[in-house]
């Protein structure tokens, strides 16, 4: 690659990067001040979904963003190295939890808001709150791998880090 196509290729994996990790937290932080804010639970719950749902969207853009980008540089290298299996774990993440989790999610809350104070809503909050947990979790974990390399020591050498 010329240094012209270096820079950029460093600069978008640095966007990349910044905008997904940053973003991740930046949403964590907003969730949080919406749930202190905002008396009515379910707006604030439904808009924490589409805030989860736009860095979902993100990630996924930055992950295949970043893949490409390394194995463009490194070729097969690029398997080697951890980070680009931290960057596959987060799609992969990301992935189930858009995809998988979060349906799960809407669809336990459409029956436990039907079941509203009846015999099945019990077994329904405990379902949902068991969900939300795993979706934090993930999410928590997604957060940390990506700050894990966001940290990793660059080099000068022909790898991404």
């Amino acid at each position: 690659m010329n240094s012209w196509s270096q820079v950029i290729n460093h600069g978008l994996e640095r966007l990349s990067f910044t905008l997904w990790v940053g973003g991740m937290i930046a949403v964590a932080v907003a969730v949080m001040v919406l749930f202190s804010n905002i008396a009515d639970r379910a707006l604030a719950g439904d808009i924490a979904g589409q805030l989860f749902n736009i860095i979902n969207y993100v990630g996924v853009a930055c992950a295949v963003l970043l893949l490409i980008l390394w194995f463009l540089r490194n070729g097969g290298a690029t398997l080697k190295r951890w980070q680009s299996w931290a960057v596959f774990i987060m799609l992969l993440v990301v992935v189930a939890s858009q995809w998988v989790i979060r349906p799960e999610i809407d669809a336990v809350r459409v029956k436990r808001d039907a079941a509203a104070n009846g015999p099945s809503a019990e077994p329904l909050r405990n379902q949902f709150r068991k969900l939300h947990g795993l979706s934090f979790t993930l999410y928590f974990l997604n957060m940390t791998i990506g700050l894990a390399v966001v940290f990793s020591p660059v080099s000068g050498r022909r790898e991404h880090g």
